[in-house]
């Protein structure tokens, strides 16, 4: 699914259409991008439904768009790299955009902070190297490098989270956490604010720069999880040790992808986001979207 903005000057092309990409498109309706983010920029609501391997389909929508949003993550089905139709419909459009001198990047592309693997705690940075150990995340990493030569800006984002995308519906069915003494670290970013950052990244980036787009504030994620309990009156999820990990995806306990997920401990932070971008966080703490889903459910309860 993709969708057009078109502005006064630029149509971007929102490849993928989820939870980010339509707060993209509300984002873009409103006030805030004409007089913050993109001023002087007039977008339109008008959405298109591509067949990304349909290559006239593709064509069409290069010849439209001048920039690019790239939120769909490849799949095991396409691999890194994109459908033959739209790999050669980036290539084009990126020749006629760098043969054009227009400054900034062709497009942006929302890739994953999973690209570093695990680091045992350590802090991760724009420079750190990459070890992806899950084969999404080297799908992805893989994508990076298909795209980022094709002046497209890399923005790293870790696990997305706002009021209504919190993990109750785990809490609630009791899937454990790993105890504090085996705990991994997990950043953060509002869905808002990963937004914001796409919008910005798309006229102040650069040409295969990657950017973390992390609140800075990682936490250990059985942490993370108590909090959103203790804030919504749920239970804490009960805690296991990191040798019962492959023990819990046996017995239904916990998903395979929840256990890689506790196999990767990472602190990240990003020396690029504000300095470079401008962008200065809404949600800078998940502590803070969690405390908003709360005052929301007891607005709604009363």
């Amino acid at each position: 699914m993709s969708a057009w903005l078109r502005c006064r000057r630029s149509t971007i092309g929102l490849m993928g259409y989820g939870d980010v990409g339509q707060r993209i498109w509300r984002m873009a309706q409103g006030s805030e991008v004409r007089s913050h983010l993109m001023p002087r920029l007039r977008p339109f609501s008008r959405s298109l439904g591509t067949d990304l391997a349909h290559r006239p389909s593709v064509r069409h929508a290069m010849a439209q768009c001048t920039r690019w949003i790239v939120l769909a993550p490849p799949s095991a089905s396409s691999g890194p790299r994109p459908t033959d139709a739209l790999a050669r419909g980036i290539a084009l459009h990126s020749r006629r955009f760098v043969a054009a001198g227009r400054p900034g990047p062709v497009g942006v592309y929302v890739s994953t902070t999973g690209v570093y693997g695990d680091h045992r705690g350590g802090w991760v940075r724009e420079t750190s190297t990459c070890r992806p150990q899950e084969a999404r995340s080297r799908w992805r990493l893989a994508a990076e490098g298909w795209l980022r030569p094709r002046g497209y800006a890399v923005l790293r984002a870790p696990g997305i989270i706002a009021e209504d995308r919190l993990p109750t519906q785990r809490i609630r069915e009791g899937r454990p956490a790993l105890r504090p003494e085996d705990d991994v670290y997990t950043s953060h970013i509002h869905a808002n604010d990963l937004a914001r950052a796409c919008w910005l990244a798309l006229w102040r980036g650069r040409p295969a720069r990657v950017i973390n787009a992390v609140d800075g504030h990682p936490q250990p994620m059985g942490e993370y999880f108590d909090g959103v309990a203790d804030a919504l009156g749920l239970p804490r999820v009960p805690r296991i040790a990191r040798t019962e990990l492959d023990a819990a995806v046996a017995d239904g306990r916990m998903s395979a992808m929840a256990a890689s997920f506790f196999r990767a401990s990472r602190r990240v932070v990003s020396d690029r986001l504000g300095p470079e971008l401008g962008l200065r966080l809404r949600w800078p703490h998940a502590q803070a979207v969690v405390e908003a889903a709360a005052r929301a459910e007891s607005r709604a309860a009363s």
